[in-house]
């Protein structure tokens, strides 16, 4: 959003909260132009459309408010942690012999939590498997991961571009899901020895990334 444009949205609050007087007017849209650099007029705009709509208390909108109903309206809703289960729950009646086909379909953040088409297959070849216990920890990760998504889509882009940088994905979950595909291909392929050396090495590689996790 430009200069002109954070202009037109602090007159827009203005005429509609009549005791909104800022300090500075300057320092204001200074402020918010910065902060909505890289959001459009368009959604910066809708967004307050929304809030003063739906706003029964008189008090204009802060730019985190605004911001949020801007995150609402570009990212889709997404699944409760118990609808998440229901997909994960058909996808493990599935997952003996076609996990990774499973693990494919399943929607961005749940397959976050589950890490790879491996967990999926562990638990359909678990006799000992225990749907209750599992549910329960699911949905509690998977709450938890929704929540950091949903924290994360509110910053900026050079914000959420330094945690990635910090918290990268662990190259380990694709190499796994590589070797269980591999493993899961009936009949067997054959390998040549260089490759069955190479597949041992990234098994071992896998076994020591898990015990030092």
């Amino acid at each position: 959003m430009t200069r002109e444009e954070t202009k037109t949205i602090i007159k827009a609050i203005c005429t509609g909260y009549p005791n909104y007087k800022p300090r500075s007017i300057q320092d204001t849209v200074d402020l918010w132009t910065a902060l909505f650099a890289e959001k459009s007029y368009a959604q910066v705009s809708s967004a307050l459309h929304s809030y003063m709509m739906s706003d029964l208390k008189g008090f204009p909108p802060s730019p985190g408010q605004l911001n949020a109903l801007i995150v609402e309206q570009v990212i889709p809703d997404g699944i409760s942690e118990i609808e998440a289960w229901s997909l994960v729950s058909r996808a493990i009646r599935n997952s003996g012999y076609n996990s990774e086909e499973e693990f494919a379909k399943l929607p961005v953040t749940v397959r976050k939590v589950l890490g790879s088409p491996s967990q999926l297959r562990t638990w359909a070849l678990d006799e000992n498997y225990n749907e209750s216990v599992v549910s329960s920890q699911f949905m509690r990760n998977y709450r938890t991961q929704a929540e950091r998504e949903e924290r994360r889509s509110r910053l900026p882009i050079d914000a959420r571009m330094m945690i990635e940088k910090l918290n990268p994905v662990p190259e380990r979950l694709a190499v796994e899901q590589k070797v269980v595909m591999l493993e899961e291909i009936d009949p067997p392929v054959t390998f040549t020895d260089e490759v069955e050396e190479k597949l041992a090495n990234l098994k071992r590689e896998m076994g020591r990334s898990e015990a030092d996790d």
